[in-house]
């Protein structure tokens, strides 16, 4: 699910003339680019995060766990610390009757 927000952007002029046809223009146009410069944002964050976790349990998946793993081991490393890592499978077995 996508959700959308909503940003509020009030132009203003110091000039009697009001602003120009032009320069709402191009405000209309800026404004449109970030917007779809946020969305873009929002949408790739969602693609991140449904590539590391299983859809059905939410829980992170494997590659998330080695790249984790990477990153937890050049830290140990730089702080001379030691690591240790439990992994637990569980493998779920139903019997057909």
């Amino acid at each position: 699910m996508i959700h959308y927000s909503l940003f509020i952007v009030e132009l203003r002029s110091e000039q009697p003339q009001g602003i120009s046809h032009y320069q709402q223009k191009l405000d209309r146009i800026v404004a449109e680019q970030i917007s779809l410069g946020l969305y873009n944002l929002k949408l790739r964050e969602k693609l991140k995060n449904d590539s590391i976790r299983d859809s059905l349990t939410g829980l992170f998946n494997r590659s998330y766990l080695d790249e984790s793993l990477k990153q937890e081991i050049i830290k140990a490393k730089r702080y001379q610390q030691p690591l240790s890592l439990i992994m637990l499978y569980h493998v779920r077995r139903q019997s057909f009757v």
